[in-house]
């Protein structure tokens, strides 16, 4: 472009010490017993916590003690005392374990004493013994309060307390982390709903063919000179002071004429010239321009005219019907009108589904994770800047980024809102995904892609979709269940209202 142109695992902060973990670890050589804990965890917006109900429950010799203190905003802290017999058992069962594997100088495979093990190691397998009893304890915690928690907690407390542990002390600690978004869902049989009345006239699909007839045009060279709309092919070469600059000159550069995208002094220089003329043009580069080191400067451009290209609109008739696939410009009127009755319902469908949930939503209460929130403010802060501004530095414009945040937050909180008054509709109701369900969406996916079923549906079941596809789907049977009890009412929508409800459509959350 011319420099002219515009334009996990449980994560136990300070769980175990770093002390002789190594060394263990170097003792029982295949022993497979990490001392190490991978803080890597996928984060998606299901929020399941992945603890396996189905496997064994960890016995405790004493049950742990939990003190809850809910601090809002689906934010916990909890302090949990273990019993000193939990840390006994457990460092004796990790003791064994090592024994059975480990390899010291002088002894066989398995035949260390366990004395000289304990002696050598017991402040790491301690350490290991507390972290085990801190994963269990919180285990334990979310299956007897039946939360939900959308992250690992935070452990406080637990580094100084194994560190300072005497025997027969009890092991204490806090937890600290957030559960999935919680809802006191308004009521969503008997909802009133608008359903938009649509109606394609005839100036709309006059838009479409002008629309189809614009982009079949083509560039003819003429003789004449210049004017908007025409194609100026150019060579030009700009100097400030003398000196060229990046980006300051270009050969056969194809310019629309009135585009705008040259700065106005150069393009007020090439209105009325022909082919094979010349001209000269002062620009400066207005204050804030993209490239600070241009800024404000003044070039010179001299700027040869190589052609001028006129646009030739071809005319509405029976053979440029044919070219578009139809047998006569009727048929391709009436093949115009149908596409655009069949996308008008659409979008009346997709609005009354919308409309729905944003009323069952406006009248429901609800609390959501601070963490949840921050997160996705910022997945839909980058989204909007690289779908409305992309490869443009915003970062630079404080004031523009804090209206893009506001944006992106409100756009997050009612994502966040969204999927959780579906959950708490799909648990109510029973409603859940079946193979049916997915057979009917691969089926429904391949007419529209003109792929076959299978292939559909193995791209909707691939891992980084799977996800997302079950919950389009849940989302579906959940709209589908208010919409067949709502009180659906017809309405003519003014333009504005009409505009009001597809920019709603199109970004829902903002104002």
């Amino acid at each position: 472009m011319s420099d002219i142109e515009k334009n996990d695992e449980l994560e136990l902060n300070e769980a175990t010490p770093e002390t002789e973990g190594d060394a263990t670890a170097t003792a029982a050589h295949d022993h497979d017993h990490d001392h190490g804990h991978d803080h890597d965890h996928d984060h998606d917006h299901d929020h399941d916590h992945d603890h396996d109900h189905g496997e064994e429950k960890y016995e405790f010799a004493q049950d742990p003690v939990f003190e809850v203190d809910y601090k809002g905003d689906c934010a916990y802290d909890v302090k949990v005392t273990v019993a000193a017999v939990n840390l006994v058992k457990e460092t004796e069962n990790m003791f064994g374990e090592l024994q059975e594997s480990a390899e010291l100088p002088g002894f066989r495979r398995g035949k260390a004493p366990l004395k000289l093990l304990q002696n050598k190691f017991s402040k790491a397998v301690r350490g290991d013994a507390a972290a085990k009893l801190v994963e269990e304890s919180f285990k334990k915690l979310i299956d007897d309060k039946d939360l939900h928690p959308i992250n690992r907690p935070e452990v406080e407390g637990l580094q100084d307390m194994v560190a300072k542990l005497k025997e027969g002390d009890d092991l204490a600690f806090t937890l600290s982390f957030e559960v999935a978004p919680r809802c006191d869902l308004a009521q969503y049989r008997g909802v009133e709903v608008i359903r938009p009345v649509v109606h394609v006239e005839d100036k709309d699909v006059d838009e479409v063919m002008d629309g189809v007839r614009g982009r079949m045009a083509v560039y003819e060279t003429v003789e004449e000179a210049a004017q908007d709309g025409d194609q100026a092919l150019i060579d030009f070469e700009g100097t400030i002071d003398g000196q060229p600059f990046v980006g300051n000159s270009a050969e056969n550069y194809p310019y629309i004429m009135g585009s705008g995208r040259f700065l106005k002094e150069f393009e007020d220089a090439l209105a009325g010239k022909k082919a094979g003329e010349t001209a000269e043009a002062d620009v400066t580069f207005p204050e804030d321009w993209r490239n600070e080191e241009l800024a404000g400067k003044v070039a010179h451009f001299t700027i040869k005219v190589n052609e001028i290209k006129r646009k030739r609109v071809p005319e509405f008739n029976d053979e440029l019907a044919k070219e578009m696939g139809h047998d006569s410009l009727q048929a391709w009127r009436d093949s115009v009108a149908d596409r655009l009755k069949q996308d008008t319902l659409a979008q009346s469908d997709r609005f009354v589904r919308s409309h729905a949930m944003s009323g069952i939503i406006d009248n429901s209460t609800f609390e959501i994770p601070k963490s949840l929130l921050a997160e996705m403010t910022n997945d839909e802060l980058n989204a909007i800047i690289e779908r409305e501004r992309p490869g443009r530095e915003i970062f630079e414009n404080e004031e523009e980024l804090a209206k893009l945040r506001e944006r992106a937050a409100a756009n997050a909180l009612f994502e966040i809102k969204m999927w959780t008054a579906h959950g708490e509709i799909a648990e109510a109701e029973g409603i859940t995904v079946t193979e049916e369900d997915l057979e009917r969406e691969a089926e429904s996916m391949a007419g529209s892609a003109g792929v076959a079923k299978n292939v559909a549906l193995s791209w909707m079941m691939e891992e980084s979709r799977r996800s997302a596809t079950h919950s389009n789907i849940l989302q579906k049977k959940v709209q589908d269940l208010v919409l067949a009890h709502a009180n659906i009412v017809e309405k003519e929508l003014t333009d504005d209202e009409a505009e009001d409800a597809e920019k709603a459509e199109d970004a829902p959350g903002e104002e």
